[in-house]
């Protein structure tokens, strides 16, 4: 599941993922978000990277488990080079050593 998101100018695309999972007082709070045709819960983060961060994901309908990339960008020249990411990754053939992409929003 490759889910993505957009943020205003001025703010930090980390600080803007971590309010989806953390209360007052640190505490965890599940993240439920719709992706596509999929209900997710978002889980604990795996890794961050230049756009955002991924995330252990559960499908809420049939308790799969997915990696969710959020992607968090506000220039449209990321934008763009966000689609095209998620173009060429709905475009590969399934093979054993490439990450299977599920599906996206915006």
């Amino acid at each position: 599941v490759h889910g993505d998101l957009t943020l205003g100018k001025g703010v930090s695309p980390m600080s803007f993922l971590k309010k989806f999972a953390t209360a007052v007082g640190g505490k965890k709070l599940p993240v439920s978000i719709r992706v596509g045709h999929h209900d997710v819960e978002q889980g604990e983060l795996i890794a961050e990277g230049g756009y955002g961060a991924v995330f252990e994901a559960r499908d809420l309908t049939n308790g799969r488990s997915y990696a969710l990339k959020r992607m968090v960008v506000a220039d449209p020249d990321k934008v763009a080079a966000m689609r095209r990411e998620l173009a060429i990754m709905a475009s590969l053939p399934r093979h054993k050593n490439i990450v299977e992409f599920i599906d996206s929003t915006e």
